[in-house]
């Protein structure tokens, strides 16, 4: 399973959780879950809420990875993360959207995506502290898919330190 399958499945988890369990009239405990299972589900469900009419899966789904990247650069020794770099996969993402009179992005607009962002970055947060060290090993996992795939070098913005 490459990264983009499992983020998307990570973006899509909630929902589907919730139509399997509809369709069979069985509520899935979310006790029955892992801890890590349980916080992802919630916030890629609330984040992507914030945007879903905004910003298309593939634009969603980078954010995903950006932010993924920041909180390994952030909290795992070893690692660097381009601030740079990803400023221009942010920038990228965000001057797709429509434009106010003024010709400036829409602060409303950009208010709903940054928002979404930041319950990504707290998401990934809470997952890097409830396994620290799976975590830091999942940013070796991001860097050789994103370096394996066609387009993966524009939004890989992490690299080994050292």
């Amino acid at each position: 399973m490459n990264i983009r399958t499992a983020l998307l499945s990570t973006l899509c988890g909630a929902s589907l959780c919730t139509a399997a369990a509809a369709q069979d009239n069985t509520p899935v405990d979310p006790a029955t879950l892992d801890l890590g299972q349980r916080i992802a589900m919630s916030y890629a469900d609330m984040a992507t809420g914030m945007f879903e009419d905004l910003l298309e899966p593939e634009q969603a789904l980078r954010l995903l990875i950006l932010t993924k990247q920041r909180v390994v650069g952030t909290v795992c020794e070893g690692y660097t993360f381009d601030e740079t770099k990803a400023n221009e996969v942010q920038a990228a993402i965000l001057t797709t959207q429509p434009l106010s009179d003024d010709g400036n992005l829409n602060p409303l607009i950009l208010g709903r995506i940054m928002h979404g962002y930041g319950i990504f970055l707290g998401g990934e947060m809470a997952l890097a502290t409830y396994d620290p060290d799976a975590y830091c090993t999942y940013g070796a996992e991001i860097i050789e898919e994103l370096s394996g795939e066609a387009d993966g070098e524009e939004f890989l913005v992490l690299s080994t330190s050292g």
